[in-house]
């Protein structure tokens, strides 16, 4: 079950001990594991997968994860737009599930500069978005490299929103939730959104219409998936 936080998480704090996942029928479920997957690069590490039995997606699914020991975030890089301080999310609880048939969508985005860029010579602005799970092109004649084209970025010009697109995109290759994004523009981002059957989970469920506000300033929160499906921002459970 991976579960999804806009604030990175401190790995060194991270124990299968700090999460509860109680099921339809109340049963308490501790997971036999939990590690920073899939995405667990600089700048990333915002889902932890839960390893465990939690209920059963068709007659009993988990409707509610708990934190209950000491999870602790990481201090806000200072190349990241999205503010984050360090803080413990012990009591902290969802119970934003979602089915395992829904398709993914984005959960994430913020403005990134120096040394949490790839190809940072390359100018212009980059917007790092991350999907409730990892996803690929439903049209078998693109490839992951293709995909700025379907991503649109809006910008903010003078008061009006403008679609932009990206000119190319970065983090690819590696089989997790995160995109880098690239445009020319340099009015502020405002949000990014993708049109609905342009990418699939692994469990092959198209993405609907989705879009996300580029995160400028906001407070820490978290969300859960479903066991053997990545997903974020919302959550997800299935035995």
């Amino acid at each position: 079950m991976p579960v999804n936080f806009r604030a990175e998480i401190e790995g060194k704090s991270l124990d299968s001990d700090d999460f509860v996942v109680i099921d339809s029928q109340g049963t308490r479920h501790t997971p036999i594991g939990a590690v920073l997957r899939p995405a667990n690069e600089e700048g990333e590490n915002r889902t932890v997968l839960l390893l465990g039995e939690f209920g059963d997606d068709g007659t009993n699914p988990p409707i509610e994860v708990q934190i209950v020991g000491d999870l602790l975030t990481r201090e806000k890089h200072a190349e990241a737009s999205a503010p984050s301080e360090a803080k413990n999310l012990k009591g902290a609880s969802t119970k934003n599930i979602i089915p395992l048939g829904n398709g993914p969508k984005m959960f994430f985005a913020q403005m990134l500069t120096g040394k949490l860029v790839e190809n940072p010579a390359d100018g212009g602005q980059v917007v790092q978005v991350a999907w409730e799970g990892g996803i690929r092109p439903i049209d078998k004649r693109v490839e992951e490299k293709d995909l700025f084209k379907f991503y649109v970025i809006h910008v903010n010009e003078n008061g009006k929103l403008i679609p932009v697109t990206p000119t190319s995109i970065a983090d690819i290759g590696d089989y997790d939730n995160f995109h880098q994004l690239r445009i020319d523009s340099h009015h502020p981002v405002a949000k990014v959104s993708m049109a609905a059957g342009t990418v699939k989970d692994p469990n092959g469920d198209p993405n609907p219409d989705t879009e996300i506000a580029v995160t400028y300033a906001a407070t820490t929160q978290s969300t859960v998936t479903e066991p053997g499906k990545p997903r974020a921002f919302p959550t997800r459970g299935k035995k």
